[in-house]
């Protein structure tokens, strides 16, 4: 059984979570928060290690819980194609959650096992919550990841990171509601999207607007906090330069909503995000 769950997950994240992305993704994320949390390369490497497995986890499940409508809008999947054994996938999930657990032993554990609770009911009550909704509650992971710091090391979130997950969490937000736009004309599969509901230009206005709010927490992060200083040069850069990129392709895709312009905010609109993170912690590095 243990050759066939690991036989599940090396397939699954060949193809829908590379280490070779994801890990270096975990890490970004994680090294901003660190950089003003905190604490030995231990706390780093276990809130990295966390982190990478929990959204393994989250990615793994929501694929199971949609494979019905992937099997309609993206059949050559491995798991609609029956490459994957699903109830194997499953119990890879449960173990990868499991090993987190372990990997965060004390307050951590504490609060993954909060975090792992919400999703149960969230994937117990996807098919009862609006489209429009989801993006809201499904990416609740990215508020948590910097919180993870506070965890890790038993003390309460200070501003700082929760103003971080705010960061990260409107910034997911807003990447799904980019995403999701598609012209009119364009297939999205049976079920109602986002793009559908509020139509392809409020949708991504609504992305923007999610933007606009991150660049704010982000900026608060660089000049609103007491007691952060110097003012993190690197971060504040690298902040405005991704935020002036994303709004340049989102008034694009404003003005002419497609799946091809949808797609250029795929990694460009998640680097939102990740560079500014990776940057706070070469400030902190070099002291400026």
């Amino acid at each position: 059984m243990i050759r066939d769950i690991a036989r599940a997950l090396r397939i699954f994240a060949s193809e829908r979570y590379p280490t070779v992305v994801a890990l270096p993704v975990a890490l970004c994320a994680c090294l901003g928060p660190y950089a003003v949390a905190g604490g030995g390369w231990s706390v780093l490497v276990r809130v990295v290690v966390t982190t990478f497995l929990v959204l393994f986890a989250l990615r793994i499940v929501d694929d199971i819980v949609s494979v019905e409508e992937d099997e309609k809008t993206n059949p050559s999947r491995a798991l609609p194609s029956g490459r994957v054994d699903i109830q194997m996938l499953a119990r890879g999930a449960v173990a990868l959650t499991g090993a987190a657990l372990v990997c965060g032993f004390g307050w951590l554990s504490l609060g993954l096992a909060v975090l792992g609770l919400y999703y149960v009911g969230f994937f117990l009550c996807i098919r009862h919550v609006s489209v429009i909704l989801k993006p809201w509650f499904v990416n609740i992971v990215f508020f948590a990841i910097p919180i993870q710091l506070s965890w890790i090391q038993g003390r309460h979130a200070g501003l700082f990171l929760c103003t971080f997950g705010v960061f990260f969490w409107l910034t997911a937000v807003g990447h799904d509601f980019a995403h999701s736009v598609h012209a009119p004309g364009e297939s999205h599969g049976d079920t109602p999207s986002a793009s559908e509901i509020l139509g392809p230009r409020r949708a991504a206005l609504v992305g923007l607007a999610c933007y606009v709010g991150a660049f704010a927490a982000g900026a608060t992060l660089a000049y609103g906090l007491p007691g952060y200083r110097p003012i993190p040069i690197l971060f504040s850069l690298g902040l405005a330069l991704m935020f002036v990129r994303v709004c340049v392709l989102l008034i694009e895709l404003i003005a002419h909503p497609c799946v091809e312009r949808a797609r250029r905010l795929y990694v460009g609109g998640f680097a939102f995000l990740l560079v500014p993170s990776f940057l706070l912690w070469i400030d902190r590095v070099l002291g400026v």
